[in-house]
């Protein structure tokens, strides 16, 4: 009997589509069950033919998990009899995952297997040790099993060590030249964090060595450095992409949102007509901004952000209001909910997640239409504080709303034991 597959669709939003799977596992006769993507935690129902060790694996998992470690003996032999049965192996990995031992004993085991396949279990295996903070250890089981530069990526994003960034660079590059141009946007973003310099430096020469550089390159490094708030460094780096070559639009567009973001309270009032007193690298940087900008929605969209997050970071929340009102009476625009969710986060952080709630419901009054995405805003501030109780509540008010949740949300409530079966 083949393994069967349900997947229910949970939200839809602009560009991005989730999908939460319930997954069928193997039939009692062994049939290789299919691996899972990498987004789905393990909510897994089986059907009554399973085998009842799975059963048993699945019911402890989900509901008495300080139990689990009982059958991990007995998981381990159903695996040697089964070594395709992807199922055993996914529960066995994610119930362990904070055993890091045994999840090495479990990838070297699996190593060993005769199986075509490998490489959805392999990676199951490095983002766990990833979660784990075994930066190390992931990275030797990369090397090893020669895994797909999106791998890379996640070592680039745990890393804070430069030169631990670069070896990872230039194992790629030495070893496996096909992939590197899919990494080096990853690398690129690892160094913006560590060091600028190094990340200006690194563009520089391969521009100088006529290699293809892109505005998606530069991208990161304006952010950093409009995070720092130095203008000035900003137009120096300005002029320096000037001097690639690479057409300049976008690039003047993430400048004039970091610019934005740093100095909301300049572009606010340029945008809306005003007349306003700046030094001299600050009116060089808002000259840039021409007619393209304010006409076009995707980039106007993108300036208005930056503002908004800019009055976010200073806590200056009544201007928020401010900028979306300004936003649909002149422009016509409709709310942004990246703004929402950041918004509600930041307040949710600041000032209690009640207060978060009550700015949630004030983006639905303005017809924000993707709440789902703001629930998950207030998902990963209580998350954080492990506040059940909290979490709980939200359950009532996303049901009451009738508003689905997010992949993001269903993995941390399936982690918190709290039942959601009627939100998904």
């Amino acid at each position: 009997m083949q393994p069967l597959l349900q997947a229910r669709r949970v939200f839809h939003r602009p560009h991005y589509q989730s999908i939460w799977l319930r997954y069928i596992g193997s039939t009692a006769d062994g049939d290789p069950g299919k691996s899972l993507p990498r987004y789905v935690k393990t909510q897994i129902l089986l059907p009554a033919d399973t085998d009842p060790l799975l059963l048993k694996a699945q019911y402890l998992y989900s509901h008495k998990p300080d139990l689990f470690p009982e059958i991990n003996a007995d998981l381990f032999e159903f695996v040697n009899i089964y070594p395709q049965n992807n199922t055993a192996w996914h529960i066995l990995i994610a119930a362990n995952r904070n055993n890091v031992p045994l999840i090495l004993e479990i990838y070297e085991k699996y190593k060993k297997m005769n199986i075509k396949a490998k490489n959805p279990v392999f990676v199951r295996i490095f983002n766990t040790l990833i979660q784990n903070q075994e930066i190390e250890k992931a990275y030797k089981l990369f090397k090893e099993e020669n895994l797909r530069p999106e791998q890379a990526n996640e070592l680039w994003k745990q890393t804070d060590n430069l030169a631990f960034a670069n070896e990872i660079y230039h194992y790629i590059s030495q070893s496996r030249p096909s992939i590197i141009a899919k990494a080096v946007v990853g690398y690129i973003k690892c160094l913006s964090r560590l060091s600028v310099s190094s990340a200006r430096a690194f563009l520089l020469r391969k521009h100088l060595r006529g290699e293809r550089v892109t505005a998606e390159m530069y991208t990161r490094i304006i952010w950093e450095v409009g995070q720092s708030k130095d203008m000035g460094q900003l137009w120096e780096l300005y002029n320096e992409i000037c001097q690639t070559g690479i057409p300049l639009f976008y690039p003047k567009s993430y400048i004039l949102a970091v610019f934005g973001k740093a100095r909301p309270e300049l572009l606010f009032a340029v945008l809306k007509g005003e007349t306003v007193k700046t030094n001299r690298v600050e009116r060089k940087i808002l000259d840039l901004l021409d007619d393209k900008f304010i006409n076009e929605d995707f980039f106007r969209r993108r300036l208005w952000r930056g503002v908004a997050f800019g009055f976010i970071d200073q806590k200056k929340y009544e201007l928020i209001d401010q900028v979306l009102q300004h936003k649909r009476v002149h422009f016509g625009l409709e709310d942004d909910e990246k703004i929402w969710f950041t918004y509600v986060y930041e307040v949710a952080q600041s000032e209690g997640l009640d207060r978060g709630l009550e700015i949630l419901y004030k983006a639905r009054e303005k017809g924000t239409k993707d709440i789902a995405v703001l629930f998950e805003a207030l998902t990963r501030v209580a998350y954080k504080k492990k506040d059940r109780k909290w979490l709980m509540k939200m359950v009532l008010e996303m049901k009451k709303l009738e508003c689905k949740m997010t992949t993001f949300v269903a993995e941390r409530f399936d982690e918190m034991g709290i039942p959601i079966s009627h939100l998904v």
